[in-house]
């Protein structure tokens, strides 16, 4: 211990941690680990795909379909500057 033992460090870089996906294998990126190995569930029984039921009034339908619809598209970032951001597959 140094001499003033109360004085914290003003900052400390933690390593990016491993993530699990299908098939045991590990990726550091969420996105780019789920598009090249598929969920860590996969293996577990659980079902393949997500079934979605909304409940709305009416005029609402619409709005709730349009958000369900970009879901299911691709979608790219518009800086890629930064080493996280990937092209979403849908």
């Amino acid at each position: 211990m140094g001499e003033k033992p109360y004085v914290l460090p003003g900052h400390a870089i933690l390593p990016e941690p491993l993530l699990l996906f299908g098939g045991s294998q590990t990726d550091t990126h969420p996105l780019r680990g789920l598009s090249n190995y598929g969920p860590y569930s996969a293996g577990l029984g659980f079902p393949s795909q997500v079934r979605l039921a909304y409940f709305a009034p009416v005029e609402l339908m619409g709005k709730l379909d349009g958000i369900v619809s970009e879901l299911e598209s691709s979608a790219t970032p518009r800086e890629v500057t930064f080493p996280r951001k990937i092209v979403f597959q849908g």
